[in-house]
């Protein structure tokens, strides 16, 4: 299993509908991220709506997110966030290196 951790952005006009969507996350893309490789899968967010995204994965984040894209579910969950979503240096995400582990 690897940690993986992640940021993004959601566009300030956007925050209150990314947040009610992700309140109750619909149950076929809960399954698709757990078929995918996802398993443990947090997200926290600043007021400014930075987003930082924990999440432990089979293989890599890379490779969970190419698997989750396959899925059917992932192509509607995504026309939904899309308009939400800001960027990061161009990107719609950015992969965090791990630095430090307590364990």
């Amino acid at each position: 299993m690897k940690r993986a951790g992640y940021i993004a952005t959601v566009k300030t006009e956007g925050i209150d509908e990314y947040k009610r969507f992700h309140a109750d996350v619909w149950p076929e893309m809960r399954d698709a991220l757990k078929r995918a490789g996802f398993q443990k899968f947090t997200i926290f967010m600043r007021p400014n709506g930075v987003t930082f995204a924990y999440c432990e994965v089979e293989e890599s984040l890379a490779k969970a997110f190419e698997n989750v894209g396959k899925e059917e579910v992932n192509a509607r969950w995504g026309e939904v966030m899309a308009p939400l979503l800001g960027d990061i240096e161009g990107q719609p995400l950015m992969e965090l290196e791990e630095v430090f582990n307590l364990e």
